[in-house]
Formats: structure tokens, sequence, C-alpha cells
């Protein structure tokens, strides 16, 4: 009420007639209160589509660290190599495992020796070749 009184006050002195300045004082504040409104809305907004095109952004770099993590691993032999050995370690240690049950409750059982006896082998080639 003191905001339309202050505004009708305002029209009168801008020289709007007096039957007139509550009308007016009226119609500026609606409109006031309606640019307020689309001007909320309008922030809302640009921060509703900020927050969904970051996590659009998140989600295609995601699937392009992926997509590229893939195929560094299907052309890199280096990686290739080290799941191959990485598989047959694990083989060597279900084979042991499953060989000697009574073994692979003991702290050092038959996969440890595995994967021991594997390294050895693997060192003692890396002296034949001279590597």
């Amino acid at each position: 009420m003191i905001i339309l009184t202050f505004l009708a006050n305002l029209a009168l002195r801008a020289g709007v007639p007096q039957r007139f300045a509550k009308a007016a004082a009226i119609g500026v504040l609606a409109l006031a209160l309606i640019a307020a409104f689309f001007i909320g809305k309008g922030i809302y907004d640009h921060r509703l589509i900020a927050r969904h095109d970051a996590k659009a952004e998140a989600t295609a770099e995601r699937q392009a660290r992926e997509s590229e993590h893939k195929a560094d691993a299907a052309t890199n032999p280096v990686v290739n190599q080290n799941a191959a050995e990485h598989a047959a370690r694990q083989e060597a240690i279900r084979n042991a495992t499953d060989q000697h049950p009574q073994d692979a409750a003991r702290p050092v059982g038959p996969a440890s020796n595995a994967v021991i006896d594997r390294l050895r082998q693997r060192q003692r080639g890396a002296h034949k070749t001279g590597a």
C-alpha cells in the first residue's frame, strides 16, 4: 500500500491527472512485477540450461575417454601383452590352487609359487636375450 501511494504521488508530480494517478501507479507496479518475474525466469532458465550443458559435456568427455582408452588398448601391443600375461598368471594361479587345494589355504601356497616360477622364467628369458 505504501508503494502504491508513493507511485501515485510520483505520477502526480510527473503531471498525470489526479483521477489517473492511482491507475498509473497500479499499471507501473504491475509492469514492474511482470518484468521481475520474466527476469527471474530468464535467470532460472539460463542456470538450468548451463547445468544441463555441463552434464552433457561431462558425459561426452567421459564417453570420449572410454572410447579412446578402448582404441588405445586395441592398438597398443604392450597393453595387449600385459593383458595376456595377466590372464596367463591368473590361469596358473587357478591351476595351482585346483591341483593343491590343501596347500592353497597356507599363507604362501601354490598360487604364490606359480607366480614366482613364472617371474623366474621370464627373468631367465630376459637374460638369454640380453635385455
